[in-house]
């Protein structure tokens, strides 16, 4: 009983390292992005994260970022960061419109029919190189992203809405947005830099 015990806890070990292997291959390479340069430290607490972010082509013009917090750690909430970040990529090809890629992102988790103890939030970002205008809403994210201005000045980028739960029938979101100048500096962040 011993080795079988050892040889499924050795099994299993190997299984996490390899998803936490996929989970930092999931992420963006650093570098430029339709003129958003990006740098990052991603740490997460156990072997697996709930916490991700990425970037990503939405068309041409338009640059996606977000970045989510999935509640709970370890394999369940990894899971669901693989599908945040496919269902954002999907829904978001070509797709300017924030609350209507809100509605659909909360539409695709509600037909997964988890518990109503699964749940994300999520602040979803799209720059426009041409106008330099960074649309965004926050959907639950209680870590408000920070924009250092390229004269030292200090925006907090506070918006309303709920997290992507299936406690909602409908989401419907406040959109807001700022001229992004050369040299400012968006910082993203969770919850976990202060756990």
């Amino acid at each position: 009983l011993s080795i079988k015990i050892s040889e499924k806890n050795k099994k299993m070990s190997e299984d996490i390292t390899f998803a936490r292997s996929m989970q930092i291959r999931m992420l963006p390479p650093k570098g430029m992005y339709n003129g958003l340069k990006l740098e990052y430290l991603y740490e997460s607490s156990e072997q697996l994260s709930g916490d991700f972010f990425d970037v990503f082509k939405i068309d041409e013009e338009n640059t996606g970022v977000y970045i989510c917090d999935v509640v709970g750690h370890g394999v369940s909430a990894s899971l669901l960061t693989v599908f945040v970040r496919q269902s954002l990529r999907t829904i978001a090809k070509g797709n300017v419109e924030l609350n209507k890629i809100m509605k659909e992102l909360h539409k695709t988790f509600l037909s997964l029919n988890l518990d109503y103890d699964r749940y994300f939030s999520v602040f979803l970002g799209i720059y426009n190189k041409t106008t330099h205008e960074f649309k965004y809403i926050n959907a639950g994210h209680n870590s408000e992203p920070i924009l250092l201005k390229n004269n030292g000045e200090i925006i907090l980028l506070n918006s309303k809405g709920y997290p992507i739960a299936n406690i909602f029938d409908n989401v419907k979101y406040e959109v807001k947005s700022i001229n992004l100048e050369l040299n400012d500096r968006l910082f993203l962040y969770t919850d976990g830099i202060t756990e």
